[in-house]
């Protein structure tokens, strides 16, 4: 009954340790990045439908906390890829935390295509 016990005590002290470590963040809270990146597909469709002017698009991202960091081509019409994290979204471990990223790509500054991924964060 002793050995019982103290394999149990050492069991929970083990688990308390691993539970600490953040390994096991994403088995207990798996983050919302899902309900985010519905939340955002509804709002940019409503809000934002293609064809809307970049303009736009940063004011609904203002609205939200965020500001676009944009990558410019060079080629004929211009093409403009701007990346924002959700600053509402979490997800991934304490050691590996993931957020969402909303991409809006601008094609003559008219939003030509929007897209979600999930991006680990540095």
């Amino acid at each position: 009954m002793g050995k019982a016990i103290a394999y149990l005590i050492l069991v929970v002290v083990a688990v308390f340790f691993v539970r600490q470590t953040g390994l096991l963040d994403g088995m207990f809270s798996r983050g919302n990045l899902e309900e985010r990146a519905r939340f955002w597909e509804e709002t940019v469709a409503r809000e934002t439908p293609n064809g809307t002017s970049r303009e736009t698009v940063d004011a609904l991202a203002g609205r939200h906390g965020m500001s676009l960091e944009c990558f410019h081509s060079s080629v004929a019409p211009p093409v403009a890829d701007c990346i924002a994290d959700d600053p509402d979204s979490k997800g991934g471990t304490s050691g590996h935390p993931v957020a969402l990223q909303l991409r809006f790509t601008f094609r003559s500054e008219q939003l030509e295509k929007f897209e979600t991924n999930p991006h680990v964060l540095q």
